[in-house]
């Protein structure tokens, strides 16, 4: 186990801006007035959302002068089928809460073997399956000179820092994690989001370029290589804050889309398409190179016509590329005409989920100013100053339309949110969702926040559970299809996205007044079909590559899975 020296702390000063000008501030006054926006009171309606972290034992806050850790990864670390969330604290302590299966959660850090990283600068995380032995494994990034850890499963509740026999080599500041196949050899590869290189405090100031990227290509004995510059996939000179590993053309290849920070002085946001192992650079050709500063991103096909759509968040306009081409892959930001783009904000977290289980995916956003100056003299960056960044839910429907339900659905919290996760921690057969906060300092009324969802179980769901054989044991990178009369939806098992986090890995659809699915259809990885026949709803269902059908799953009862591992 490596030793974890604490070295002099980077305390790096906000983004330094100018002051106001008093024309500005009485611009600001009256735009807010006329506008209405955050000083109208709350609709008056029973709340979707109930924020419980702490009334269920999740006391966390992200401590990091720099503000931008806070990463949380939901996933079922002992195997008995409960979700269980791991933090990261920045500054603080990380901590591992297990569900305790009674609503309730439990601190199980030290007992896991996780308390070494009390001493570290904490951001990212991301979970899975590694070593396909068929419990979850732990990677976590970190800032300053700390190096990135990899954390195996040991299989009986605790974990074990094997990063440097793996070869998990960098002490660079590292940001977001995401776990996918990029060769369909079956073994799940990482990939790191790296961030500043700067000569000088505040860091913002004197910055020099961006970190290279990682990727570690998994050579299937425990140990890994890095190959990130041969495969065209350092994205050299960004400033990587968010990721996602997606099949977004639909050939069951996993491609690559990264959000790179300060794009508009260094690097823009990138898209690589998985090319059979060898990948292609087509940001700019499909109309997703956009020089923002790029935070977050979520993958889904939020307006149900068969292909994935991208969201990016950003400091600034938030950008949403709805999908309109596979061949050649093209995207169309129509942000602003879905009322989405919040130019006002500073957005990070954010996922696709269909949170009411109405059939339709909503879009839920973990907003948090990122300072407490911005140049004022902009009327439009000094109304962001004012303006509390609360988060956002826009609830799907037909046509692809999203509607701004964040306040009357309880979730319109204006504290600095960063990374976001949702998960069914209770198996009440609704998705739930964790928002981690971050303070610049010590502070013990702020609080990182899990809505428990109050109304999806009103309505009708599915839930189904991967297993690969050929794939990838978690079979992270399938595409699920259910198809219910006239209608289709398509969700993709991803392995880490949002900012600095990732969801569970199982696959939830609402089902709305439906009983029945009339099928299933799962797209592995290694690049299999598998099609099912009709399947009840209100239910979990297991399937395994090649082995059989959905098998009804016990909500609660062990995971732990059937397949071999791949030779």
């Amino acid at each position: 186990m490596r030793a974890v020296p604490r070295p002099a702390r980077i305390q790096t000063s906000a983004r330094t801006r100018t002051a106001l000008r008093p024309a500005g501030a009485k611009l600001l006054v009256c735009a807010l007035v006329l506008a209405g926006g955050w000083m109208r009171p709350a609709l008056s309606r029973a709340q979707d959302f109930r924020e419980v972290s702490r009334s269920v034992g999740i006391d966390h806050v992200c401590y990091d002068p720099n503000r931008v850790c806070g990463g949380a990864a939901f996933f079922d670390y002992d195997g008995d089928g409960w979700e269980d969330l791991y933090v990261t604290g920045g500054l603080r302590p990380d901590k591992l809460y297990r569900n305790k299966g009674d609503g309730t959660f439990r601190d199980a850090t030290a007992e896991a073997g996780l308390a070494i990283l009390g001493e570290v600068t904490t951001v990212g995380v991301t979970a899975g399956d590694v070593d396909n032995d068929g419990d979850q494994d732990l990677f976590v990034t970190t800032a300053e000179e700390h190096g990135n850890y990899l954390f195996r499963n040991n299989g009986d509740g605790t974990f074990t820092d094997v990063s440097e026999e793996a070869g998990i080599t960098g002490d660079d500041w590292s940001a977001a994690v995401a776990l996918g196949d990029i060769d369909r050899d079956g073994w799940l590869d990482i990939y790191v989001a790296n961030y500043a290189l700067y000569d000088g405090l505040p860091y913002d100031e004197h910055l020099t370029g961006g970190i290279p990227n990682q990727l570690y290509r998994n050579n299937g004995d425990g140990t890994f290589s890095e190959v990130a510059e041969s495969l065209g996939l350092d994205n050299s000179d960004g400033l990587t804050l968010g990721l996602v590993f997606g099949d977004l053309n639909r050939d069951q290849l996993v491609d690559l889309y990264v959000a790179n920070d300060f794009g508009q002085i260094f690097l823009p946001n990138g898209l690589y398409l998985n090319e059979r192992g060898v990948f292609k650079e087509v940001a700019e050709a499909s109309g997703t190179d956009a020089d923002i500063n790029g935070m977050g991103v979520a993958i889904g096909d939020y307006d149900e016509d068969g292909d994935f759509d991208l969201f990016v968040s950003n400091i600034d306009r938030n950008r949403l590329y709805e999908n309109v081409s596979d061949n050649p892959l093209r995207f169309e930001d129509v942000a602003i005409a879905r009322a989405v783009a919040d130019s006002l904000a500073t957005s990070w977290g954010a996922a696709f989920l269909d949170y009411d289980n109405d059939t339709y995916l909503d879009l839920m956003v973990a907003n948090g100013r990122v300072l407490p100056s911005y140049n004022l003299a902009d009327p439009k960056r000094a109304l962001r100053l004012i303006q509390p960044h609360e988060n956002r839910l826009y609830r799907g429907s037909a046509g692809g339309v999203l509607t701004d339900m964040s306040r009357a659905a309880g979730v319109g919290d204006s504290t600095r949110g960063r990374g976001l996760a949702y998960a069914d921690y209770d198996h009440d057969g609704d998705l739930d969702v964790f928002v981690a906060i971050v303070t610049k300092r010590e502070n013990t009324s702020a609080h990182s926040l899990l809505y428990r969802n109050e109304v999806g179980d009103r309505k009708n769901w599915l839930k189904v559970e991967l297993e690969g054989s050929e794939s990838n044991r978690d079979a992270v990178g399938s595409t699920v299809e259910l198809v219910a009369g006239e209608r289709r939806w398509l969700r993709q098992l991803v392995g880490g996205s949002s900012y600095v986090s990732r969801s569970t890995n199982v696959v939830h659809f609402g089902l709305g007044e439906r009983a029945v699915a009339d099928s299933l259809i799962v797209y592995w990885p290694s690049g299999s079909r598998e099609a099912f026949g009709s399947v009840a709803a209100n239910q979990t269902v297991r399937i395994v590559e090649g082995r059989s059908g959905p098998t009804a799953v016990v909500p609660g009862a062990a995971t732990q899975g059937t397949a071999e591992t791949p030779e």
